[in-house]
């Protein structure tokens, strides 16, 4: 499976931390997404979220599927964004860094992805 040499990291109100990274070919346009550090049922939970770029306002749409329905969890620009969790729970976004393939992140959320239970819809 191809994955990003890339994790970019947002830290949000609270001390929510989400780690974003491509996954799969890079025209497959996908993410792995991964919220965690707060107390909510989604926190650790990795989505895998179709990515949609909007050049005309230079933000990226990640939205999953939750109980078979599209579900916009998160939108960035280059500096900021936004997380929706269920319960309507928002939170803001501040990008903090990016991770290069042989620091922490990258691996560590694709691994996670693949052995975790916490994947895919926290839902069901």
């Amino acid at each position: 499976m191809d994955i990003s040499k890339y994790t970019e990291v947002y830290k949000g109100t609270r001390g929510l931390y989400v780690h974003v990274t491509r996954f799969g070919e890079f025209d497959q346009k996908q993410s792995l997404v991964k919220i965690s550090n707060f107390d909510h049922p989604w926190s650790e939970h990795i989505f895998l979220c179709d990515t949609y770029f909007n050049g005309d306002e230079m933000s990226v749409t990640y939205t999953t599927k939750i109980d078979g329905a599209d579900y916009v969890l998160m939108r960035t620009t280059k500096e900021w964004g936004g997380v929706w969790l269920l319960g309507n729970v928002s939170f803001d976004i501040q990008y903090v860094d990016t991770f290069v393939e042989h620091m922490e992140g990258r691996n560590e959320i694709l691994n996670d992805y693949n052995n975790s239970h916490l994947r895919g819809n926290p839902r069901k």
